[in-house]
């Protein structure tokens, strides 16, 4: 089906919406079928910094097939823009100048962000980081890539305060403060958490064997986090920290999702 509006494609998914649904049904195929021809095939090979399959080994999802449900682009990486790699000292910058390899991120603010463990592995400014692009999302949600799946984290009643360590710190992915200002899809930070204030998250795991979702509560934490002390924290804490480096998160009685 080929639709030229919004409004079409709304009619077109509930026209087949329980080819999508149906228990054992192949609506992740038909989902990934409609992602590739409306994209095209030629500009999803465009979009990837090398020849790589949309679904990788295991079926494991690839960060060029996230990135195409999330912004519309096979980008591979997750940091803001274009980097340039391999072509001088100067090279690996937001703004795709300079010589070497060019290595696409996300172009623009997403609609819904994205955060991974894996940056927790990574030191901060390496390809690793996720940009603001992706940690601060049009709407405050976002999907979580852990060790082995994916799931989902959400704020409830709007954008969420930034929790960092210090008021003067930037947000591992933020761009860097003279950049300031060329980005027309800018944004600027929420206020910090106060001492003593608290927000909730909601988190859905389908593989937790449970049909609901956790609400955990995030607080400032007074020893400066775990991502300060170095100490152990479960996957999705780790998550979190990611964007909320100060948090502390209280699972609220829940059984800690591993």
């Amino acid at each position: 089906t080929q639709c030229s509006s919004a409004a079409e494609v709304a009619t077109a998914v509930r026209n087949c919406i329980g080819s999508y649904i149906r228990k054992d049904g192949p609506g992740v195929a038909l989902l990934l079928y409609s992602l590739a021809l409306t994209r095209g095939i030629a500009m999803i090979a465009r979009d990837a910094d090398f020849e790589t399959p949309l679904v990788g080994i295991n079926g494991y999802c690839s960060q060029e097939l996230v990135n195409l449900l999330l912004i519309g682009r096979a980008h591979s990486n997750v940091f803001n823009g274009e980097r340039n790699v391999g072509g001088g000292e100067d090279d690996a910058t937001e703004g795709g100048e300079g010589g070497g390899v060019r290595l696409k991120g996300a172009p623009r603010r997403a609609n819904v962000g994205f955060l991974t463990l894996f940056e927790r592995q990574g030191a901060e400014g390496t390809l690793l980081t996720v940009g603001s692009n992706f940690k601060r999302p049009h709407t405050p949600i976002f999907v979580v890539q852990s060790e082995s799946h994916y799931s989902v984290l959400w704020a409830q009643g709007g954008t969420p305060p930034d929790v960092l360590l210090d008021s003067d710190e930037r947000l591992p992915g933020d761009p860097e403060p003279s950049a300031a200002g060329e980005d027309e899809d800018e944004v600027e930070p929420p206020a910090q958490l106060a001492d003593g204030e608290s927000f909730s998250l909601m988190y859905f795991d389908q593989m937790a064997e449970r049909d609901d979702a956790v609400r955990l509560t995030i607080h400032r934490s007074t020893g400066g986090g775990p991502s300060a002390t170095g100490g152990h924290v479960a996957p999705l804490e780790a998550v979190i920290l990611t964007r909320w480096p100060a948090a502390e998160i209280d699972w609220n009685g829940e059984e800690i999702i591993l």
